[in-house]
């Protein structure tokens, strides 16, 4: 028989890095660092939207569509929040948390293996706290979908689950 990390060790393992990097991400020590894109490009890619509606107009742009459309995606919490960019960065972090868990539900989908949960959970921690501030993530997410179809044999959403990975990064 095989040995392999226990389900519910995995899962707390994986809690516990989440709460890690967040904590992180949030320390002086990375803060400034992290906020460079934030202030740089991603609130300014939302400025311009939210002015023109439109994002014809970005000027400087050095991401691929699919990751500036994310990181518009995320506007809302800028909006809401009565233009406080601190509230996006809280939006940003909280859906790459979204799709950290949803990456493991994928990892686990492929092979119902537990330990593949923990490796994940490994590689997000040794990756850090930049994970959360970047779109990273769903590009991870659209692979492992798209490799989910393909195994599934359903090829066109296999293709548009990598395209939207392609469209990412």
């Amino acid at each position: 028989t095989t040995m392999g990390v226990n389900k519910n060790f995995s899962i707390f393992f994986l809690g516990i890095v989440i709460v890690g990097i967040l904590l992180l991400s949030l320390t002086p020590t990375f803060y400034g660092h992290l906020r460079v894109d934030h202030y740089g490009q991603y609130i300014e890619h939302v400025k311009v939207f939210l002015q023109d509606k439109s994002l014809a107009n970005l000027g400087y742009n050095e991401y691929q569509p699919m990751a500036v459309l994310f990181f518009v995606s995320l506007s809302p919490f800028y909006v809401y929040s009565n233009y406080n960019i601190d509230w996006y960065i809280y939006g940003l972090y909280l859906v790459n948390i979204v799709l950290i868990v949803a990456a493991a539900f994928l990892i686990y989908a492929l092979k119902h293996n537990f330990t593949n949960i923990f490796i994940f959970g490994l590689i997000v921690l040794l990756t850090g706290p930049i994970i959360l501030n970047r779109f990273e993530l769903l590009v991870f997410v659209a692979l492992a979908v798209s490799i989910l179809f393909f195994i599934k044999q359903h090829h066109f959403w296999s293709g548009f689950f990598m395209s939207i990975a392609i469209l990412t990064k």
